[in-house]
């Protein structure tokens, strides 16, 4: 009587799970579903249970909860590293190294503690394929998983979401660790990719990361849309237009194009020139980049660092963002010698030669390579204007093309006296 008691409750329960999930949001219909019923390419030809090539019911693993059925990875990754990378991250653990025990690749699908054999696979498939769910053993091109985040990082970086605050889809596991499953359900693909939430406007991203001033940013709440010309700038979301693409528009949390900072590209200017080369953005910033005097970003590749200090010694180069900061960028004039909206938020170098964590003035970024401290093979632009004794004050609107400046000016791009517009400024 008790035996069938237990199994009315099971049955209730699970008669209430059900009508409280969206039909096929579970993993009938995913393509976790790796049963001959599943409806991806990658499945098995015999086995006929969904959940046992990751659970079982009966001999599962004891020193991981779950009803765990697959062997743990035995090898060493490597894991995300940057300059900018405040957390701890070592091996990965917990929820984690359960999901890499079919996506890195080095078990075979079919393996599971059930089944005295291994489960066969169409087309005799063994292990995940090449494509964008294989992550390999190198995970420096992905997201940082199992570290520790705690108000200790969260204060560190300075912008983070208190982790107090994660009580929504996006959750830490229960030992206070950033898992895999914070922004993934492996049994719902609702949501694409087994995402736990849309990630449209960033809204996965800044569950946790609250960049300065972004939601305020150009990137956060422009309505543009690709024009069809050149390359999809989007190619990995379905999302039409640059605000809901939002962290997306640059960046992606797997196989990154660029490692640090998670890029779509590895060269640094192609993340923003596949948006600013006309088929988005209103100005043509890539055509302005072939002009004969310009800031030459394509020259330098991999030399930019955004923990660059510029009060020491910097390896000479240009990149766009050492003078724009996309998590800040707006559109607004300029109000020399104030920097314009699409200036904000970038770091600077004062007129007595300190640092700025966000330049008030123009002439400051420029000061970043164009002063006493410059990076540049020809002789330093002093800060002093010669003979004045005094540094450039705020307020003046002293350009540093001035004529009564014989060292900019002769250091200045200046074809003939009738195109005096072809000078860079500082102030304008």
């Amino acid at each position: 009587m008790r035996s069938r008691g237990v199994l009315r409750i099971l049955a209730t329960a699970a008669l209430v799970f059900a009508a409280a999930r969206p039909w096929g949001a579970g993993i009938i219909d995913t393509k976790h579903n790796l049963s001959v019923t599943g409806p991806g390419p990658i499945k098995s030809t015999t086995e006929q249970e969904l959940c046992i090539f990751c659970h079982t019911p009966h001999s599962a693993r004891r020193d991981v909860p779950y009803l765990w059925s697959r062997a743990d990875p035995t090898v060493s990754y490597t894991t995300y590293q940057s300059s900018t990378l405040y957390a701890s991250v070592g091996q990965p653990s917990g929820a984690s190294k359960l999901c890499l025990s079919c996506h890195d690749g080095t078990i075979a699908l079919g393996a599971v503690l059930a089944r005295p054999a291994e489960i066969p696979f169409a087309g005799g498939l063994r292990f995940m394929p090449p494509g964008a769910t294989l992550l390999g053993t190198d995970l420096s091109d992905d997201h940082p998983v199992s570290f520790r985040y705690d108000e200790t990082l969260a204060a560190a970086k300075g912008e983070f979401v208190s982790p107090s605050a994660l009580t929504g889809a996006v959750r830490l596991d229960k030992e206070g660790l950033l898992q895999c499953t914070a922004c993934h359900d492996p049994h719902d693909s609702a949501n694409r990719k087994f995402l736990v939430a849309p990630n449209n406007f960033g809204a996965l991203c800044t569950a946790c990361h609250d960049r300065t001033q972004w939601l305020a940013s150009s990137h956060a709440t422009s309505n543009a849309t690709w024009s069809g010309a050149g390359t999809n700038p989007w190619p990995h979301t379905p999302y039409p237009s640059v605000a809901e693409n939002a962290c997306e528009n640059c960046h992606r949390p797997h196989t990154a194009g660029a490692h640090a900072r998670l890029l779509n590209y590895a060269l640094e200017e192609d993340n923003c020139l596949v948006c600013h080369g006309g088929n988005v953005a209103v100005k043509n910033i890539g055509a302005e980049l072939v002009k004969p005097y310009r800031h030459t970003v394509q020259d330098y590749a991999g030399v930019h660092d955004a923990a660059e200090n510029f009060t020491g010694t910097v390896t000479k180069h240009v990149e766009c963002a050492d003078c724009h900061n996309p998590h800040q960028a707006v559109s607004s004039p300029a109000s020399p010698p104030n920097v314009p909206g699409a200036l904000r938020g970038v770091k600077g170098i004062s007129a007595s030669g300190a640092p700025v964590a966000a330049a008030s003035f123009t002439y400051e970024i420029c000061f970043k390579c164009h002063a006493d401290n410059n990076m540049l093979s020809f002789a330093a632009i002093s800060r002093q204007p010669p003979g004045r004794g005094a540094p450039i004050r705020p307020g003046t609107r002293r350009s540093l093309r001035r004529s009564s400046w014989p060292r900019m000016r002769g250091l200045l791009p200046h074809p003939s006296p009738a195109q005096p517009n072809r000078l860079p400024s500082c102030s304008a």
